[in-house]
């Protein structure tokens, strides 16, 4: 995946469309390009850009929308500049010939995403944060998700296996939190990332909050058929959900969101 593109309609300019580390070599009217980016995104809110070019161009980097007003940008180690992204979310800098540096800090702040059946996602920049959870691992053949038979061997690869993921009884899943009570750490930033980066502790990043142990039912959602809900037992109308009275600290964890698209 190439994360720099060029305009239709400005073949002389580039733009950093997806802000992972990168290097492009190319050329602008043929004369030499080259972009170095550098950064530990979506988990760290720097990048940073060493440019040498033969040639003025116009470079574009993508600003994502939930950025704050906070965010800014130097060039040349110059003092910082707030980001004024254009109606496409595109940040210009004019580069003119030789070496530039170019810095971007992309400030965010927690959001809430209200979900069904009174749950809310919670987000800071492009990252979802979930409840780790303590669980067992189990792999077997791939299956039908309309009867659970074995799909035809000819319709995969052997080696794509189903897993199914079961949190072991020590792990608390039915928690209540107190949104107005939620703290982010940045750990540190890292010159180079863990790997796997998903690993529990590995995330330079995580948040604390105020959470209660509480009764809630539990819900079936089939695979093929996600409109389909089956709630067991059944929230009766006006019912409260019994609460603990042990109130606690609990952690949650960076998970990039599965929704069909890449963390921006």
């Amino acid at each position: 995946m190439s994360s720099f593109v060029t305009k239709s309609s400005s073949p002389s300019s580039i733009v950093h469309q997806y802000l992972i580390p990168s290097t492009l070599t190319t050329r602008i009217n043929n004369h030499p390009l080259t972009i170095i980016s550098r950064t530990n995104y979506p988990f760290s809110s720097l990048l940073s850009y060493e440019i040498l070019s033969s040639t003025p161009f116009d470079f574009s980097i993508r600003i994502p929308e939930w950025s704050t007003n906070a965010s800014t940008y130097s060039v040349n180690l110059q003092r910082p500049n707030p980001i004024l992204p254009d109606k496409n979310g595109l940040l210009h800098i004019p580069v003119p010939i030789g070496g530039t540096l170019i810095s971007i800090t992309l400030e965010s702040e927690i959001r809430f995403v209200r979900r069904d059946l009174n749950t809310v996602s919670i987000y800071k920049g492009p990252l979802l944060y979930a409840l780790y959870l303590n669980y067992t691992t189990v792999s077997r053949t791939a299956l039908s998700y309309l009867d659970l038979s074995p799909l035809p061997a000819n319709t995969t690869d052997p080696r794509s296996l189903d897993y199914t993921i079961t949190p072991t009884n020590s792990s608390l899943w039915s928690v209540a939190i107190d949104i107005s009570q939620i703290k982010f750490i940045q750990k540190q930033d890292l010159f180079e990332l863990p790997n796997p980066i998903y690993a529990p502790g590995a995330p330079p990043v995580e948040m604390w909050v105020v959470a209660s142990n509480i009764s809630v039912s539990t819900v079936q959602v089939h695979p093929t058929f996600p409109q389909q809900l089956e709630v067991y037992p059944p929230i009766q109308e006006g019912s409260e959900e019994k609460r603990n009275a042990h109130t606690d600290f609990i952690f949650l964890v960076a998970r990039n969101a599965r929704d069909g698209s890449i963390a921006t």
